[in-house]
Order: structure tokens, then sequence, then C-alpha cells
């Protein structure tokens, strides 16, 4: 029955979702104190996000627990990732560009903050860790339905370049605003001014920034493209 099977769906999904809760926190006590990561994580039990998104198999969510098991991985350590969780780290956000490839922009955040701060031998572990996933299921299913290797990506990609403006275009501020009100003013407000206040951690500060600048870069501009930095955003805020 197609209404039993979307309950035993979502029901999954619902259980799937609770990671950015447990994950969110740990991540916020690592970069605060108790009392604000005990906040965080009741705001973000609250928002997450929304339930009614949370529970559907959209790519857009489906791929946030992904990359919040990733960064955990990249500030668990106080003094920064050594080479297994760089490793750990670039397997859970290549997982993440398999479910939502523009993700690949946030992936590559973590790249660029590990070389800029001459951590050279973490910086290519977490690159090898990102192809694992890549080159294993994306390379691998298109060569069994498709005959060539990353089919889906490539077509995706001339897709997305040749249909920047089809789907209507917005101001570059629009994901701005939208991340203004997301958290419901002045609580958002107050999230967007803590996000910029601050760089640091680095490591995690860039791949959100990264991903929101691009998307605000380019014309095509749809809410839910911006859902998948969302927890971070409020959590680094």
């Amino acid at each position: 029955d197609p209404k039993t099977l979307m309950v035993v769906v979502r029901l999954l999904h619902a259980i799937w979702s609770l990671v950015v809760v447990r994950v969110g926190y740990r991540i916020a006590l690592r970069l605060s104190d108790p009392s604000i990561a005990w906040r965080a994580g009741l705001w973000l039990a609250l928002f997450y996000f929304m339930p009614f998104l949370a529970v559907r198999n959209l790519v857009e969510v489906v791929c946030i627990p992904f990359l919040m098991l990733g960064v955990w991985r990249l500030v668990r350590n106080a003094t920064g990732p050594d080479v297994r969780d760089a490793l750990i780290a670039g397997v859970w956000i290549g997982m993440a560009m398999n479910v939502r490839f523009q993700t690949i922009f946030f992936a590559a955040g973590p790249g660029l903050a590990l070389l800029l701060q001459r951590r050279w031998v973490p910086a290519i572990t977490y690159g090898l860790g990102l192809a694992v996933p890549l080159l294993i299921i994306q390379g691998g299913i298109d060569m069994v339905l498709w005959k060539r290797p990353f089919a889906e990506i490539a077509q995706y990609v001339m897709y997305n370049l040749a249909n920047t403006t089809t789907y209507g275009v917005q101001p570059w501020y629009n994901y701005l605003l939208l991340l203004a009100g997301i958290f419901v003013p002045p609580v958002s407000l107050a999230v967007l001014f803590g996000f910029f206040r601050r760089v640091k951690p680095l490591v995690i500060w860039l791949p959100v920034f990264l991903f929101l600048a691009i998307h605000s870069y380019f014309p095509n501009k749809q809410e839910r493209f911006m859902l998948p930095i969302v927890p971070l955003f409020f959590v680094l805020g």
C-alpha cells in the first residue's frame, strides 16, 4: 500500500534527520561552552528542518547529516583534524556530494582552509576521502547504467549551464534575506550577525561561506538550494 510505504520511508528520514541535532550539539560544544551548545541543540531540534521537510526524500535535506558528520570529524580535535579525521571527513562529505552534487562548493572549503593553514598532509588526505565515494558510487553505478563513468554528473552540469535563467532570476542578496528570516527574527538576525562576525574555525566557516557566495552569484535561485548549509550556518552563528 503506497500510504504504508510512505509512512516507513518518512520514519526512516525522520530518524536520519536526528543526526543533525546530536552532531550539531557536539559541534557547538566544541566551538563554545555547554550553555550555548545546549541552546543550539534545542533550537536545532525545534527547527530541524523543518519537520515537514526533514521527513521528505528531498536531496537538499537528505545530504545534511552527511555534511554535519564530516564537519564533526574536522573539528572534534581542538588542534585540528589529523590524517584519519581528514580522511573520514572527506568520505562523509563525498557521500553528501553523491546525494546533492552542488555540495561540491561546500566540499572545496575544508580542503582550501587546510591548504591556507599549510596543513598539507590532512588537505591531501581529505581530498582522497572525497574521491572514494565519488569513484565507487558515482563512477561505478554510472559504468553499470550508462557504460561510462560520471555520466550523470556530466549531464547534470551541462543541463544547469544551459538553464541558468530558465527557472527565474533573483537578486544576489536573495539568500541573505532568506537566512535573515528563516530562524524567525530577531533570532535569525542575531545568527546572521554572528556568522559574519568571525571566520573561525576557518575549516567549517569557509565551506559554508563558499556555498552561500557561489549560490548567490548563480542566477537561478530557489530557496531549497540553501537548505544543506542551514543547520551549520545556525551553529556557527
